[in-house]
């Protein structure tokens, strides 16, 4: 079975403003991506149809899932959308990259995703021939930090911020430091759209949950989060360059105990979000124990790129 119903009703918007169908982290072959919102819809629809009897080139991140995992997107997004009419094709499912600003520098991340990897660049680059800063993002200029412009605003408002949406997902970067991601929120509360809504929002958590972002709790229907802890203790520290354990896992709790007293069902609320690669892999195990342990769900994915990062 290959049938993807993101082809028909979702839709990804990456911190590089491009469209596309999901944020499926890796493939054999890169699917197209495209500047407007209709350009996208005029080659999503048809290969919906095409998924119905094979799987699509760039879609090889959900097969690996499901073949090892038993799950992936595809499986989520179609479990969640099935109900929705086949004549039906407006974004009921949206991933929306915000831009590249970041605290952190991850060192399975890069430019592209890190505001804070474009300055570790920028100051160190004497240290680094052309070719080896280009390897990271064809056409990187180490001085951009990525933030959505207003033309992509406005298809945003125009065709996927409307009553139909039902599942909405920020990342980044990291999307609780982007206005951007603020202003869709404000915007989805304002409408009442929230109230009919899922919100997941994938953070680095390094920053507490509070003001503008403890009321999302009262506002959106349905709330998930997933925070990218990416080991424990000192390995931790070393993969998740910036940031520091003990602090992270204090304001865990405190996102626990905010979804607890709002009567949110914790194992659908809050879950770490975790990229199983070289750095961690010996000590995967303890780490999907402890995390367990504190009452927090547990999910992973395998990195694929860069090279150096793989478990290979």
């Amino acid at each position: 079975m290959s049938e993807c119903l993101l082809f028909k009703n979702g839709v990804h918007i990456d911190t590089n403003e491009l469209w596309n169908v999901c944020c499926a982290p890796f493939s054999e072959v890169e699917r197209p991506k495209f500047n407007t919102y209709n350009e996208y819809k005029q080659f999503a629809e048809p290969k919906y149809e095409q998924s119905k009897t094979e799987w699509i080139p760039g879609c090889s991140s959900c097969k690996y899932s499901e073949d090892t995992k038993n799950q992936s997107l595809r499986t989520y997004c179609n479990s969640e959308l099935q109900h929705i009419a086949p004549s039906n094709k407006s974004i009921k499912w949206a991933i929306i990259n915000t831009g590249s600003i970041c605290n952190l520098a991850c060192r399975m991340c890069g430019p592209g995703c890190s505001s804070k990897w474009v300055l570790s660049l920028k100051n160190n680059n004497e240290r680094f021939d052309r070719n080896e800063i280009a390897s990271y993002m064809p056409g990187l200029d180490i001085r951009d930090v990525k933030v959505y412009s207003q033309e992509t605003m406005s298809m945003i408002y125009e065709n996927v911020l409307t009553p139909e949406l039902r599942y909405v997902s920020f990342a980044g970067g990291e999307p609780t430091q982007n206005y951007r991601t603020e202003e869709i929120i404000q915007y989805l509360i304002e409408k009442g759209y929230a109230r009919n809504m899922k919100m997941h929002i994938i953070t680095n958590a390094t920053r507490p949950f509070k003001d503008s972002w403890k009321d999302v709790l009262d506002e959106f229907k349905d709330v998930e989060i997933g925070v990218s802890m990416d080991g424990t203790h000192d390995n931790y520290n070393y993969i998740r360059h910036g940031a520091n354990f003990d602090e992270v896992m204090e304001n865990i709790f405190d996102i626990k105990d905010q979804m607890i007293k709002k009567g949110r069902n914790l194992k659908e609320s809050l879950s770490i979000t975790y990229c199983l690669q070289a750095l961690n892999a010996h000590k995967f195990s303890y780490d999907k124990d402890y995390y367990e342990s504190k009452g927090i769900g547990f999910d992973y994915v395998v990195i694929h790129d860069p090279d150096y990062t793989t478990l290979a």
